[in-house]
């Protein structure tokens, strides 16, 4: 229900995941049941935004009743608009009329292009900022002495990435003169997909080894606020405890098929000033030999893209029973292998 619970409002997508490719076409039906004998409106109408959240730390001043001044930090939040588009659903037919609507139900069709230039949908953790989130808003636009009703929605939009792979190569020594040498097979991955790992590994003082982890970090960040995501995290088998004198293996590391963001660079402007958000990848192998200061990793970059052919991949038929109504606008998104066919 919206804020009046005598007008309910519900959208149904044409695709039950609601993950869109950018320049594909966002379609479905709006559904409103009015339970009032009559409601007055100026119009009905739908946007579809986009925006770009980010976070300040801001200080505030505060006088208590004996005029002492007392200073306090707290985090302001901003949402600024890239995309906006408005589509009228229904309208008075005399512009200074206003439109009743009876009590009934009532259907509306609507249907949005995105266009082909967008920045992802920032999954995994939306609730978080930096973050880029599409929505779609139903907007009872009442009379001027009355609040307007409306219902947002969630949905995914992520742009086509096609990558083209590369080996990236390590190589790094601690005071033990233990070496950790090997290479990153591909530097590019889709959800779904395993990183590829060999290590060559030279211990000539027979230096005991805890562990080696491993984790691949998202990196989200503007010119203000930055936020770092840990996406997976594992130890490498085989290591536990280990003191011989070399070893030599090629380790896989399967990633999820959850969805998440691809790498990605996007700027927009609001108020003639610029905003910028990066979204990067990496792979962090940390080595943790026993004793003090002996502990050491290595950074490698990651680049994480979209699946090829995603066009026939994802085509669904539309089914009128996956209908969705809004309770938190900051929903879960779907999974990876419910968006695409993995093989």
């Amino acid at each position: 229900m919206g804020a009046n619970e005598s007008v309910s409002i519900r959208i149904n997508f044409n695709r039950s995941n609601r993950f869109y490719f950018t320049g594909e076409q966002v379609s479905g039906n709006i559904s409103i049941d009015n339970l009032r004998e009559k409601v007055k409106l100026d119009e009905i109408f739908i946007e579809l935004v986009g925006e770009l959240g980010y976070t300040t730390q801001e200080t505030r001043t505060k006088n208590d009743t004996n005029g002492k001044s007392t200073s306090e930090n707290y985090t302001s939040y901003h949402h600024i608009p890239f995309l906006t588009t408005r589509l009228p659903l229904v309208q008075s037919h005399h512009v200074q009329d206003q439109m009743i609507l009876s009590r009934g139900h009532y259907t509306w069709p609507f249907e949005f292009t995105l266009p082909e230039s967008l920045p992802p949908t920032t999954q995994p953790n939306l609730t978080v900022y930096p973050n880029v989130r599409y929505l779609i808003r139903i907007v009872l636009d009442k009379p001027w002495y009355k609040f307007n009703q409306t219902q947002a929605y969630l949905f995914t939009v992520c742009p086509k990435i096609n990558l083209s792979y590369q080996t990236i190569h390590f190589n790094k020594q601690n005071r033990k003169q233990l070496q950790f040498e090997g290479c990153l097979l591909r530097n590019g991955i889709i959800p779904g997909q395993s990183f590829s790992i060999q290590i060559k590994l030279q211990n000539p003082e027979r230096t005991k080894i805890k562990r080696i982890e491993v984790a691949f970090i998202q990196h989200r960040q503007t010119s203000v606020d930055r936020h770092k995501e840990i996406i997976l995290s594992a130890d490498l088998p085989g290591f536990y405890e280990f003191d011989g004198a070399s070893l030599e293996q090629t380790f896989e590391l399967p990633l999820s098929n959850d969805y998440i963001a691809p790498t990605y660079s996007f700027e927009t402007s609001w108020h003639n000033h610029p905003y910028r958000l990066i979204i990067e990848y990496e792979l962090i192998l940390t080595i943790k030999p026993h004793g003090f200061f002996t502990k050491f990793d290595v950074s490698v970059p990651v680049i994480v893209g979209t699946q090829s052919n995603h066009e026939n991949q994802i085509q669904e038929k539309y089914d009128e029973k996956n209908t969705y109504q809004m309770v938190d606008e900051l929903e879960p998104p779907p999974s990876y292998e419910s968006i695409v066919n993995t093989k």
